[in-house]
């Protein structure tokens, strides 16, 4: 790395020459160098030696900072590192492509099996085999229904079982259980094929109602608990050993969070890690008890999702969904390595190492489990992924199994980790410094080893080591019920049997029993509540809904009075002890307007109304009179003497016809109005909202906004309160008030401490979202690259890059000139010296060639002529010189086999045939010439003569 010791205004120059060499009175350490592109001076190291901070001096490099330098605990020793592998670890070799071996720590004791969640199913198998799976089932009761699995972790630091927490949702509802799973199980030495059901696992319920979860992670030397709650925005932890403060529920960050996902722990150095892909993502970090929250990596990220921890070399795996890349950095977020770059199809969710391997679980893949090496440079060229199961089709997380993956080190190891000399209490909260009643988490890396927490709302008392929580406030449950505050810190209120609701407002027995029937209840042992109702005389039915009485007529129907005794309930229109008698004039004066009643068969008054007016008792005006009179959609009436009134909507005057606005009315709840340019404003009470101010805020619906806390009222029947969040205001904390000024279309947030901050937009970083996100475009809109003007004349720029050591500064690898412009960044004209050095090598290279091309010409044209000359003079014919007597066969007489005479048929035309050399149809064949032209005479074979001699069975001639 090299750093600038003068800025681009201190360029060295003389009479307009830039000077190409270091001063001899230059202040770095070691040596100075030159960038005669840009003219500048940096100052360099030795080998083994790295820059210190202030670009001059120089420091002793630590061989142990380097990206897999050791699997494992490493020991800076002279300019190499020392390896060694951490309590209950072994060292190994590992042979690649049968020429690379390294050394590689590896688990002592069993093989390490993955568990692994599918929809509402948990299975564990083999790292590498995935024949050998089988199932890991709740219980059978109903309490212990395995739901849907988001997340879970294991504690694996008992010998005879290990415990899974998970986090799932059973029923729309979000909870976290626990199970107990034995070590040595029947799935364990049965048939790899056989899935089995584990007969000891039974659910634990932990917490219930969360919001939003997303990840879990334990704790496994404090025995605590972290998850991630997307919507509340919120780090939550509880404890899961002791049972009296297992049920403590404690929110360890809830500011600066934006969409929180993924979580891991290291209880070694009292550390969380999590992924946060809100806008802007990040990977943070925070000691155990939810202090010192530090975002290590804010840059170059996209989506980041799962995480990982790699506690013996304390560094931080995690996950890309968008850049399909898996990352690691140190636990301080330096020396970022992409570890492997995955292809567009993989979408890279969760993780989990272990030994030298990294497990990724991909979002909806056919490939759903890889592993590949934790150290990229491991092997030379592309890593090879390996598929580690199939079959499955939801999987929710990856979990390695194996019983010393949770390291306790010891005390040697634990100093080389925490990088200290001095003795360490690492599990400080054994000795129960805190109390019965509050949480205890460690603190390895700070004196003295602990902190002492308590659940939401409540303040921890030094004096008494106890939580002081809040009391319930007077009247909370009502009459039926009786109030506490639960172990998270929220009220609860107990109700009588009959009464049930969050604040026991609800009577089951409200008009349930028809006739004054009498309503008890019944509670069975499983907790179900049945309520009964008991009759009086001639009515019967669930709820004395029926009745036997005839004694009503006309509809009316049978009831008690308030001694018991039968009497009718007739209805409209009818009177009597038994409903028989029709009221008089029951039509009189029923319909305004001049209106004519009259009785349908059903018992009912209908109005017939003149044509000016309509309703069901003619008391409004017709649909033209109503127009002209009532304006925006008011309802016109109609008195006796033709007079019109408006019932205007709200909002509205009817003293102008419905026509102006008016606040009288218009806001609900005694709430403040306002006319504004014509418009109307409510300004609503606490715990009203809407626009007129007539809803009531209810804390189950999660009314309050940007993060806003819902308090319920203090009066059973008063509405509940949002407490707003720094930097918002309003009913529902639905208004900013942020002032800090955020650039290219960044949000005003407020963080930790109520100090504000700009949430940037994707393509911008900084402060003020000011900076681009990717280094290589300039401010101040980032729309264009750094390098656009490098290469002059009109140069295209190949290969943008950032110079080392210089902030911000980039330069082009090359320019490709358009002509007559050449040089490095096309600043020359013509380049003569280079157009004439090129014409002289063409010139060389054209002597040579011509000569060399003509002579291969005439050795090819004088090898042609050789080869057609030779084969022409094979094939010649030539007359025969003296005469030749054939004697072939097929010229020969044949004989009869009967008599042995000739038969004349087949007698040759002359015999012997004799050859005339001196006739010019006769020629010599050269096939033949052997046969004729040797003094001897040879014959033929006959056809068909067909013995087993040896050279007849090779076809030779017989002489």
């Amino acid at each position: 790395m090299l750093d600038p010791i003068l800025t681009k205004k201190h360029t060295l120059s003389c009479g307009g020459i830039s000077v190409t060499k270091c001063p001899s009175n230059h202040t770095c350490q070691h040596s100075c160098s030159m960038n005669t592109t840009l003219g500048r001076m940096y100052c360099t190291c030795k080998p083994g030696f790295e820059l210190g901070a202030d670009g001059k001096s120089c420091r002793v490099m630590n061989p142990c900072n380097k990206f897999g330098a050791c699997d494992q605990l490493c020991i800076p020793e002279k300019e190499k590192p020392f390896c060694i592998c951490a309590t209950n670890y072994k060292e190994e070799t590992l042979v690649y492509n049968d020429t690379l071996r390294y050394r590689f720590c590896s688990a002592i004791g069993n093989d390490p099996k993955l568990l692994i969640p599918d929809e509402n199913n948990l299975y564990i198998q083999s790292h590498n085999l995935t024949q050998s799976r089988y199932i890991l089932n709740g219980a059978s009761d109903k309490d212990s229904t395995l739901g849907k699995v988001i997340s879970l972790d294991v504690d694996t630091t008992s010998a005879e079982e290990v415990s899974v927490f998970i986090l799932q949702r059973l029923n729309e509802r979000n909870m976290i259980v626990k199970a107990v799973h034995k070590q040595n199980t029947k799935g364990n030495s049965n048939s790899p094929n056989k899935r089995e059901a584990d007969p000891v696992m039974k659910l634990t319920p932990l917490a219930n109602d969360l919001t939003d979860p997303r990840s879990i992670a334990v704790d496994w030397i404090g025995k605590n608990l972290y998850w991630t709650d997307i919507q509340a925005t919120k780090i939550h932890m509880l404890h899961y050993k002791d049972v009296n403060v297992a049920a403590r529920k404690v929110t360890v960050i809830n500011e600066g969070l934006l969409r929180p996902f993924a979580i891991a722990v290291d209880p070694i150095v009292g550390k969380i890690f999590y992924t946060d892909y809100g806008n802007p993502p990040k990977v943070g970090s925070a000691n155990l008890d939810g202090s010192s929250v530090t975002a290590i990596l804010h840059d170059q990220l996209i989506y980041p999702t799962g995480i990982a921890v790699d506690y013996v070399n304390q560094r931080v795996y995690f996950a890309d969904a968008k850049k399909h890349t898996i990352e690691a950095v140190k636990y301080d977020g330096t020396d970022r390595n992409v570890v492997q770059k995955l292809s567009a199809d993989d979408v890279p969710y969760q993780l989990d190492i272990f030994e030298d391997f990294v497990y990724v679980m991909m979002f909806n893949s056919s490939r759903p489990i890889i592993k590949f090496s934790k150290f990229a440079t491991r092997f030379p060229g592309k890593q090879n992924i390996v598929e580690v199961t199939q079959g499955l089709q939801h999987v929710g997380d990856i979990v390695i199994l194996q019983e010393n993956k949770q390291i306790i080190p010891d005390d040697a190891s634990l100093k080389i980790l925490l990088k200290t000399n001095t003795k360490v209490e690492l599990n400080a909260c054994q000795s129960s410094p805190c109390g019965n009643r509050s949480l205890c988490v460690n603190a390895p890396s700070m004196k003295p080893y602990y902190a002492c927490l308590c659940g939401d709302g409540a303040t921890y008392n030094n004096q008494s080591k106890t939580c002081d929580y809040m009391k319930c406030p007077e009247n909370y449950c009502g009459r039926h019920g009786n109030c506490s505050v639960s172990d998270n810190n929220e009220y609860k209120c107990s109700c009588e049997l009959g009464f049930e609701g969050r604040r026991c407002e609800l009577d089951l027995c409200y008009k349930y029993c028809a006739a004054n029937g009498s309503c008890s209840f019944m509670k069975a042992k499983t907790g179900l509540i049945t309520r009964f109702c008991d009759c009086p005389p001639m009515f019967y039915g669930d709820r004395c809904q029926f009745s036997n009485c005839t004694l009503c007529k006309n509809g009316g129907h049978c009831s008690l009075d308030v001694n018991n005794k039968t009497v009718c309930v007739c209805p409209e229109g009818f009177k009597g002890l038994d409903c028989s008698q029709m009221v008089k004039f029951w039509c009189d004066g029923y319909c305004e307007n001049g209106g004519t009643c009259s009785v349908n068969p059903s018992r009912r008054r209908v109005c017939a109304c003149s044509p000016d007016y309509r309703g069901e008792r003619c008391e409004q005006c017709s649909s033209q009179v109503s127009f002209n009179v009532c304006l925006n959609n008011g309802t016109c009436h109609m008195n006796g003497e033709r007079q019109a009134s408006c019932t205007c909507q709200p909002g509205y005057d009817n003293r102008t016809y419905c026509e102006k606005k008016t606040c009288v009315g218009y806001c609900k709840f005694d709430s403040e109005c306002s006319l504004v340019n014509n418009q109307l404003r409510c300004r609503c009470r606490d715990g009203f909202t809407g626009e007129r101010c007539d809803q009531i805020v209810d804390c189950n619906l999660g009314p309050c906004k940007n993060r806003g806390t819902c308090h319920p009222s203090n009066n059973v029947d008063g509405p509940p309160k949002c407490e707003c969040p720094p930097g918002f205001r309003g009913q529902l904390c639905e208004i900013a008030t942020c002032q800090l000024k955020c650039l290219n279309g960044g949000t005003c947030t407020f963080g930790e401490n109520s100090k504000p901050y700009c949430t940037c937009s994707k393509d911008f970083i900084g402060a003020t979202c000011e900076l681009c996100a990717n280094p290589l475009l300039e401010e101040p809109r980032c729309n264009q690259s750094k390098c656009h003007d490098y290469c002059f004349q009109g140069g295209q720029c190949i290969g943008c890059q950032l110079i080392p050591g210089l902030d911000g500064v980039a330069q082009c690898r090359k320019c490709e000139c358009p002509k007559p412009f050449c040089g490095p960044r096309c600043q020359t004209r013509h380049c003569e010296s280079e157009n004439s050095a090129v014409s002289q090598a063409k010139l060389s290279i054209a002597t040579i060639m011509v000569p060399v091309l003509t002579g291969l010409v005439v050795v090819v044209a004088i090898v042609l002529f050789v080869l057609i000359r030779r084969r022409r003079s094979q094939f010649r014919h030539r007359l025969l010189k003296d005469k030749v007597q054939v004697s072939n066969p097929i010229y020969m007489p044949q004989t009869t086999e009967d008599d042995g005479m000739e038969d004349d048929a087949h007698q040759p035309l002359d015999q012997p045939f004799d050859f005339d050399p001196e006739k010019s149809t006769n020629f010599a064949n050269p096939v033949y010439e052997q046969f004729y032209d040797n003094g001897s005479r040879q014959t033929l074979l006959p056809k068909g003569d067909d013995s087993d001699d040896e050279d007849k069975q090779n076809g030779h001639i017989q002489k």
